[in-house]
């Protein structure tokens, strides 16, 4: 199951966002579930997915757009912008199904696969190479503390850096969350808390989910004072995952914009890019008719 169609997630995804009309989880033709908000702007209603990457593995135009559409029939839906984890390539382009005119695109999720620790070395590039293998010398003194949903003196620790995090790094409103929210985000058992410590030092924390084949680094918090906690966190949970799980990868997804520090910082790990699809799409009948330019696609959207 993956961690994004809970009730759980779309709450607390949803918590600072405006004009929410309805939620709801929808599924593709392959049965897959994924999360949806009905929201409403400028006096007309859209689908979008939450924040994350939480949409389908899959999205087939072909016959997705229908099950959605017919699913939320009620709402008049204009048109609406989704965020998948379908793996494409490199590509942009308009297309059309039958009601539907739509924009493709991609985001970039790099992708962190679960190997022996020889072969992720030979992966990295140089430096990343170099301080890994320092961390791995020192492996003794880490300790990786998955957290119990109940623990709740150790989701405000996470909660507590998180949101010092969110202030330095200047977040925008929609990923700022307060202790309850976790507190509530975690009680689905499904969404999981991991904790590293160097000694008695609280170093990084992630939030991530299982999503098909693998898991999603979704939340993640370092100590930018203690050098290369970031690193250490990904080496780390992904060993314990290797270990104790059927997933095979994590992705980690991108950057705060395409190209920055941390797309590199990602890349210089060994990750492999994915380059996932994104569909800005409309419903002419329900926007208006025959008067939208369907070049508004191409730019911020819904609007």
């Amino acid at each position: 199951m993956s961690g994004f169609s809970t009730e759980e997630f779309l709450n607390f995804s949803t918590i600072k966002i405006d004009n929410i009309l309805h939620t709801a989880v929808s599924k593709t033709a392959f049965g897959e579930e994924y999360p949806v908000l009905v929201v409403n702007k400028n006096d007309r209603n859209f689908l979008i997915t939450p924040i994350c990457l939480s949409g389908p593995s899959s999205f087939d135009e072909r016959t997705d757009f229908k099950i959605l559409l017919d699913q939320f029939e009620k709402f008049n839906i204009c048109g609406g912008f989704l965020q998948t984890r379908h793996s494409i390539e490199e590509s942009e382009e308009f297309g059309r199904v039958e009601n539907v005119e739509f924009f493709k695109d991609y985001r970039t999720n790099f992708r962190f696969n679960f190997d022996e620790v020889n072969v992720l070395l030979q992966k990295m590039h140089k430096s990343s190479k170099r301080y890994s293998k320092k961390i791995l010398a020192d492996a003794e003194n880490y300790t990786l503390k998955k957290i119990a949903h109940d623990d709740l003196d150790s989701i405000e620790l996470f909660s507590k850096m998180y949101h010092n995090t969110s202030v330095r790094l200047e977040f925008s409103e929609s990923y700022k969350f307060e202790l309850q929210s976790w507190i509530s985000l975690l009680s689905s058992k499904i969404s999981e808390l991991y904790l590293l410590y160097y000694k008695d030092r609280l170093v990084s924390g992630t939030v991530i989910n299982p999503v098909k084949g693998g898991f999603d680094y979704t939340f993640v918090t370092h100590d930018l004072e203690f050098k290369n906690s970031g690193r250490a966190n990904v080496l780390f949970l992904a060993k314990y995952l290797n270990q104790n799980s059927e997933g095979k990868y994590m992705d980690l997804g991108g950057g705060m914009i395409e190209g920055d520090s941390l797309s590199r910082f990602k890349k210089e790990l060994g990750c492999t890019s994915e380059f996932f699809k994104r569909i800005r799409f409309v419903v002419p009948k329900n926007y208006g008719g025959k008067n939208f330019e369907t070049n508004l696609l191409k730019g911020y959207w819904p609007q």
